[in-house]
C-alpha cells in the first residue's frame, strides 16, 4: 500500500501577490543549481529578447542564497524553478516555467497543471526539452496573467500545508491501525 504526499506550501508565509501585469517585466531564476557556467545566460538572453527588463537569480549556485523566498517572490512576474520552488512561486501568483539543470518542463498552465503536479514539478517533467534560448523564448510566449492566477488559485487549494498535515496524520493513523491488525501475541501459560 503506497500513498503519495506531494510537496506543499505554507500559505501563511507565501501570500498571494497583486495581479500580474499583462506583459512580464521581471523574472527570477530560482534554483540552487543555476550558475553563470550553466543556464543563467541562456535564460537571461531569452528574457531580454522577449522584453523582460530584469532577470535576477536566487540560489546557492549563483552565490545569491535566499533564506526567506516568501519576501521576494511577489516582486517577479515570471519564475524559472522546479519542484518545491516552483510550487512556492505558483502559490504566490507568479507565472512559472519549470526549468533547471536537467532541462525544460515548460510554462505551467491550467492545461498541464495536473500532469506536472503528478510529477511534483520535478526532474521527470524536464526531460522532453533542453534549455535553449529558443525553447525558453517559446515558453515565454505562453505567458498569460489570467491563466497564472487560475494556476495559483488551484495550487493554493491543492498544496496547502494544512491539508498536507491532515493527510499525513490520516496516513499515520492508517499505518498504526494496519500494524495493530497484524500483530499477534503469543499465548503464555500461567
Amino acid at each position: 500500500k503506497i500513498k503519495t504526499l506531494y510537496n506543499f506550501v505554507d500559505l501563511i508565509r507565501f501570500k498571494s501577490r497583486p495581479s500580474l501585469p499583462e506583459k512580464p517585466k521581471k523574472a527570477l531564476i530560482f534554483s540552487n543549481y543555476a550558475s553563470d557556467g550553466n543556464f543563467i545566460g541562456i535564460i537571461r538572453n531569452a528574457c531580454i529578447r522577449f522584453g523582460i527588463e530584469k532577470v535576477d537569480v536566487a540560489g546557492l549556485g549563483s552565490g545569491c542564497g535566499v533564506s526567506k523566498p516568501e519576501d521576494i517572490l511577489s516582486e517577479y512576474d515570471v519564475v524559472f524553478a522546479k519542484a518545491r520552488c516552483a510550487i512556492e512561486a505558483m502559490a504566490v501568483g507568479c507565472a512559472v516555467i519549470v526549468a533547471d539543470f536537467p532541462g525544460l518542463g515548460g510554462m505551467v498552465t491550467m492545461d498541464n497543471l495536473r500532469e506536472l503536479r503528478d510529477l511534483n514539478f520535478g526532474v521527470r517533467t524536464m526531460q522532453s526539452a533542453k534549455i535553449s534560448e529558443e525553447n525558453i523564448y517559446t515558453q515565454l510566449t505562453l505567458y498569460n496573467a489570467n491563466d497564472a492566477r487560475k494556476v495559483s488559485e488551484w495550487i493554493r487549494h491543492d498544496a496547502d500545508i494544512e491539508k498536507a498535515i491532515d493527510k499525513l496524520e490520516d496516513y499515520y493513523e492508517e499505518s498504526l491501525a494496519e500494524a495493530k491488525r497484524r500483530v499477534t501475541y503469543p499465548i503464555q501459560a500461567c
